[in-house]
């Protein structure tokens, strides 16, 4: 089981979310707009948002409980763990568009 933690600056500012999964805690990554195109037992395969592919392989180990995409179908705010956002260069797409 794993949930978000709040991450708070000093004068208690909401700066993001850890996910925890009993054992470690991982900063986690937003991005909106996501479709899952497809599935495999082991992954998804999403698209859209601000994605870098046509499609983006995504590991069910590294996404949160809390995505609002978890099967095919689904669409919305996929959250995964910063590690793997950076090991996709999600995290420097992501800084493109935002300037």
């Amino acid at each position: 089981m794993s949930y978000d933690i709040p991450l708070r600056s000093s004068e208690g500012e909401l700066m993001g979310y850890s996910l925890f999964d009993g054992s470690y805690i991982h900063e986690t990554f937003h991005m909106d707009d996501v479709t899952c195109v497809a599935a495999t037992p082991k992954a998804l395969i999403c698209a859209g948002g601000r994605l870098p592919k046509k499609r983006n392989i995504v590991p069910l180990s590294q996404i949160s409980e809390d995505s609002e995409v978890v099967k095919v179908g689904d669409v919305g705010c996929l959250i995964v763990t910063e590690w793997f956002a950076e090991t996709a260069g999600w995290t420097k797409q992501q800084e493109l568009f935002n300037g």
